[in-house]
């Protein structure tokens, strides 16, 4: 493909992925508050009940929606049958999906060892119920490429999401209050894009027209179900073995930590998996652009992985109060793991979008395999680290067999992502060291204002030094290759330009 064609695309792309990044930061700082709030009014074991009802809405919510949001951000064309059918895959979805939630609900509580989780669970089977259509909206607004209408109305639903959830769990203080916020955010998306948008999206219930899409959405769905496997196993593991209080200790050390990162991704991913549509006919497309893309998310997951975990241990007891120390030690593992992952989700999207769908099966099931081993060695030695080792190691067993495969099939440039994936981690590696030497600076027995104005020098040196650099890392050449950040004049008066 045309290097033009990619600038024009890089800065689209850039656009998109500044749009998502701002809605999800804007949500992502208010919830900090909603967060703090709800800390100090539901305990530990409120917050593994709702743990687990968050689990039992994602294996649901994942076989509502089946590849429906794929799906759509595929679509050649976003107006006419293909659109209505989809409609009608996601509304039989969503009652199929919420009603069976919402019979199983005690077992599934049950199951866990939580009985308590029951009506967390009962309730938020309405989120379930909303799931496919919400996705399917979203998924043609990303195709569209309407990305600054679906920022603003991803942040006016959270917010309205959050405030109505602040309501419920001040009023009734439990688990299943702390659901309504995801419920009213996940019904609010699709109702405002609609009215922005002065137009519904119909149901066509015409079954030839469903099974055109059945394929592709019933392989996304098996990758799903995986990778939801891979996630869950862990957390069953640690709630039955250790009790749902210490299930609740890292869902608040994800609140700082994966969820960040996520978001991150998800702004990413959510804008760039529509361009993967055009790498299915050009394979050197793919080996051109994929490993640059790569390489750029790893420099912006890694060093931000290691300052999160950083930040989250201090941040924890600020924002939470007390009582979540078990948090505090579990916050910088659960961040890596989030920032090893990140890479490796945006690789299996393309994998998937080239319709490689049984490579990421195959990824997926090493996660699987791998996980069922930590829970059985947590099981005998009662200890959540094994968990947590899991967890960390399971993103780089699966990219390491997305990556093998890709290259195999010409996919990537092997030589290139290796050099970009080591300067990633030495980065990321130097994040550490800078800290570990500003906290000794800090914690030493220097006079207070040296021991305050030296780490300021210090970071601001560094700061400056990367400045006057900038030319010369590499996420900064791919971003000016793609014109996803723009040529500074300078640069080009040096070029004779």
């Amino acid at each position: 493909m045309e290097v033009g064609y990619e600038v024009a695309r890089g800065r689209g792309l850039a656009i998109g992925s500044l749009y998502g990044l701002a809605s999800q930061g804007a949500t992502f700082f208010v919830q900090f508050g909603y967060s703090a709030i709800t800390s100090r009014i539901v305990d530990a074991s409120g917050f593994g009940a709702y743990a687990i009802a968050l689990a039992a809405s994602g294996l649901f919510i994942m076989l509502g929606t089946a590849g429906i949001g794929q799906a759509a951000m595929l679509l050649s064309n976003t107006q006419g049958q293909d659109v209505r059918a989809l409609c009608g895959l996601a509304t039989i979805n969503g009652l199929v999906a919420g009603g069976v939630l919402v019979a199983l609900a005690p077992t599934w509580a049950n199951a866990w060892g939580a009985p308590e989780a029951a009506p967390a669970t009962s309730l938020i089977a309405i989120s379930v119920l909303i799931a496919p259509y919400s996705v399917l909206v979203s998924g043609i607004a990303r195709r569209e490429g309407r990305f600054q209408e679906l920022a603003i109305v991803t942040v006016i639903a959270n917010l309205s999401g959050m405030a109505l959830g602040l309501v419920a769990v001040l009023e009734f203080r439990n688990s299943a209050a702390l659901t309504v916020s995801s419920i009213s955010t996940q019904a609010f998306i699709p109702l405002f894009l609609q009215i922005k948008r002065r137009s519904l999206f119909y149901p066509r219930f015409h079954f030839r027209s469903i099974r055109n899409h059945l394929p592709f959405t019933s392989k996304v769905l098996v990758f799903g179900i995986l990778g939801y496997l891979g996630r869950t196993i862990p957390r069953f593991g640690v709630t039955r073995f250790l009790g749902p209080d210490v299930l609740g200790n890292w869902n608040r050390a994800e609140v700082l930590t994966s969820v960040p990162l996520q978001t991150v991704e998800t702004a990413l991913v959510q804008v760039i998996y529509p361009e993967f549509r055009h790498d299915a006919k050009n394979a050197g497309r793919a080996y051109e652009n994929w490993s640059n893309m790569l390489v750029l998310v790893a420099w912006v997951s890694l060093p931000l992985s290691a300052f999160g975990a950083i930040a989250a241990v201090h941040l924890i007891p600020v924002l939470f109060g007390d009582g979540w120390q078990l948090a505090c030690s579990l916050a910088p593992a659960i961040c890596l793991a989030a920032g090893l992952q990140m890479p490796g989700n945006v690789l299996s999207s393309g994998l998937q979008a080239l319709d490689h769908q049984r490579q990421t099966w195959r990824s997926e099931l090493l996660v699987v395999l791998l996980q069922i081993c930590a829970v059985g060695a947590l099981a005998m030695v009662g200890s959540i680290w094994f968990a947590m080792f899991g967890l960390v190691l399971a993103p780089m067993v699966r990219h390491l067999s997305d990556v093998c495969f890709a290259h195999s099939h010409h996919l990537l440039d092997t030589i290139r992502l290796i050099r970009g994936y080591t300067g990633a981690i030495i980065a990321t590696i130097a994040v550490l060291l800078f800290y570990m030497g500003i906290s000794e600076i800090a914690m030493s027995g220097l006079p207070t204002p040296i021991r305050v104005l030296l780490p300021i020098v210090v970071l601001a040196s560094a700061s400056l030094g990367l400045w006057m650099a900038r030319m010369y890392l590499p996420p900064v050449i791919i971003a000016y290759k793609y014109s996803i950040i723009p040529q500074p004049k300078v640069a080009d008066a040096r070029n004779g330009r």
